[in-house]
């Protein structure tokens, strides 16, 4: 994403919204966060596994990250969760999370 974009709720919506066009309603997040960077091994695959522990907030095991090849996007992203802010989006029940 580009960095000159602001991160507002308006954008979130369109995302979800975007999501619910394109794919299908079951496919809408129930939560967007938006980071500098993604959690990825040296040669460039992204370890879901971390963003699932993230997301779930079981941040104190992460296992093995001796792959990364950035380990400070990781504490990014946990920092960036615990100071978020969920708002609920006006077209349904879900959570959007703005910073």
């Amino acid at each position: 994403m580009d960095h000159n974009i602001q991160k507002t709720a308006r954008l979130l919506e369109e995302l979800q919204e975007h999501v619910r066009k394109e794919i299908g309603p079951i496919a809408a997040p129930d939560a967007i966060q938006f980071a500098a960077g993604l959690p990825k091994t040296r040669s460039g695959k992204i370890m879901r596994r971390l963003l699932k522990k993230i997301a779930a907030d079981e941040t104190t095991d992460m296992g093995d990250v001796s792959t990364l090849a950035d380990p400070s996007v990781i504490a990014e992203l946990v920092e960036r969760k615990s100071r978020t802010v969920q708002k609920r989006c006006r077209t349904d029940s879900s959570f959007l999370t703005v910073e």
